[in-house]
């Protein structure tokens, strides 16, 4: 019985010194996604971000949205979704269809609530840019991190006049300064 209790002991001594019986808890990860639309300081929430795997193909994907505390549920997002090639650190912001039928490139949403108030998409112009880069922290977590501008117009195919009563934006949109990092959803 003795060294039963002994042996129980000299486990517990060695596991507790080896780091087995407690399980350390990461620091919060800091991320960010933030830019200036139409000159003004905005910082949204990054909801999704992360790889999806298409056949052969990756397919990348980060948003962010902010709810206006005053006019609640109104809120506007802002969404990039393209190929991924790893190395790869600039990527085009227009729109296209892809050969999976996946349409890639650049948005910004108006919303109320579930409700679309109105849509844009990037314009042609030198303002549109997107860059990103993979990393990984001294715990192991994977996270992409990079820049954006864009420069957007409402898409007349969904602007409805019932809506422009809603919308807090006018039909050209500026992002500009825009950097974010946010942790990659495995």
């Amino acid at each position: 019985m003795m060294n039963s209790l002994h042996l129980v002991f000299c486990t517990f001594l060695i596991l507790s010194g080896c780091g087995v019986t407690e399980q350390e808890a990461l620091p919060a990860f800091e991320s960010y996604f933030k830019a200036e639309i139409n000159g003004e300081m905005w910082a949204g929430d990054a909801r999704r971000s992360g790889f999806t795997y298409i056949e052969e193909d990756t397919l990348f994907q980060v948003f962010a949205s902010k709810y206006d505390s005053l006019l609640y549920p109104y809120q506007d997002k802002i969404g990039f979704s393209f190929f991924y090639i790893k190395d790869k650190i600039e990527y085009s912001v227009l729109r296209h269809q892809d050969k999976h039928q996946r349409i890639t490139g650049a948005y910004y949403v108006e919303k109320d609530g579930d409700a679309v108030i109105a849509r844009y998409f990037p314009s042609d112009d030198d303002i549109n840019s997107f860059t990103v880069q993979i990393n990984q922290d001294e715990h192991g977590r994977r996270y992409a991190e990079g820049t954006f501008g864009l420069k957007v117009v409402v898409d007349p195919d969904y602007d409805r006049p019932k809506n422009n009563q809603y919308r807090q934006q006018p039909d050209t949109v500026l992002v500009t300064n825009g950097e974010y990092k946010v942790l990659l959803e495995e």
